[in-house]
């Protein structure tokens, strides 16, 4: 088979062919819009998984602190008043909820 006929065969759907693979990686594609909205989507759920461990680990802060506090008041009652007193250097929370 020459040239000729081969291309007389396949020019008639070579357009087909063609817009057909164009629609195809077009449709596959994302576009910039949609790009967007997934990176939006995806730092809106981290933001979301940090700000809760944040809640977390304050939790946990606020526990220890409270333990702290605790066994300074058992160890200042068992010892009796002291001559030098332990001076707190952070400040006091306002809420014990906070």
């Amino acid at each position: 088979m020459d040239l000729d006929a081969l291309l007389s065969r396949i020019l008639p759907f070579l357009s087909t062919i063609t817009l057909a693979f164009i629609g195809y990686y077009q449709a596959k594609a994302k576009t910039k819009s949609d790009k967007e909205k997934d990176e939006y989507d995806r730092l809106i759920a981290e933001n979301n998984r940090i700000k809760s461990d944040l809640e977390y680990y304050r939790k946990r802060w606020r526990t220890a602190e409270d333990e702290l506090d605790q066994l300074k008041h058992q160890v200042d009652a068992r010892s009796g008043p002291s001559v030098i007193r332990n001076r707190n250097l952070k400040p006091e929370r306002k809420y014990k909820n906070e």
